[in-house]
């Protein structure tokens, strides 16, 4: 039996990613319509997952894989990754689906996905929440040892108080003062070092 979807997703987006564990939520206008409310209703919540999720990572993984993991992806798979749902303002008919469908991804579920499909990410399930007159950045280390102790001396001598958050092999994830971010960026540009800054999240490497 063939399914009619119409009408249009509107995306409020609410993403909080400056907390390690930090909630990645959105929310999504839908209105569609379908043989019945019952099938109406799947089919927005499996739009509203496609929508919801590229934008929740935007600032946490590299947003041009992850728009095409989710297009691959099968309902059931990207379902995984939703940890709770709520809704608001529903409206349906006999043969519609109408309502705004908040969704938090799953940090853990989501960080093994995109890890599983080699997206880049910033993502850390570790830690406490960070300040908000705090920065979080993810560093690659090429050298080792040797690239941790640099950054340590170059934060000290510029008197910025880098706070280290979580350590694994080559991978550190520290926060620093916001105020001093300018001043931290230039310090290991001017040391060769490189950075990317992903909405107020920096990615730091050699």
């Amino acid at each position: 039996m063939r399914i009619l979807k119409s009408l249009f997703i509107v995306f409020v987006m609410a993403c909080t990613c400056r907390a390690f564990g930090a909630e990645l939520s959105g929310t999504a206008t839908v209105n569609v319509t379908g043989d019945t409310a019952a099938a109406a209703k799947e089919m927005a919540f499996n739009d509203a997952r496609r929508q919801i999720i590229p934008m929740a990572l935007s600032g946490v993984a590299d947003s041009a894989s992850v728009s095409v993991a989710v297009q691959n992806a099968t309902n059931s798979e990207l379902a995984n990754l939703i940890s709770a749902s709520s809704i608001d303002g529903e409206r349906f008919s006999d043969t519609t689906y109408a309502a705004n469908i908040t969704m938090t991804l799953d940090v853990n579920a989501t960080r093994a996905w995109l890890n599983s499909h080699n997206i880049q990410n910033w993502i850390n399930i570790s830690g406490g929440a960070v300040a908000a007159n705090r920065t979080v950045a993810y560093i690659t280390l090429r050298y080792g040892l040797s690239d941790w102790a640099e950054l340590i001396r170059m934060s000290r001598d510029n008197g910025i108080d880098m706070d280290t958050r979580y350590m694994s092999a080559g991978n550190i994830t520290v926060d620093i003062p916001t105020n001093a971010l300018n001043k931290f960026v230039s310090a290991i540009v001017s040391h060769g070092w490189q950075y990317a800054n992903h909405g107020g999240i920096l990615q730091i490497w050699r």
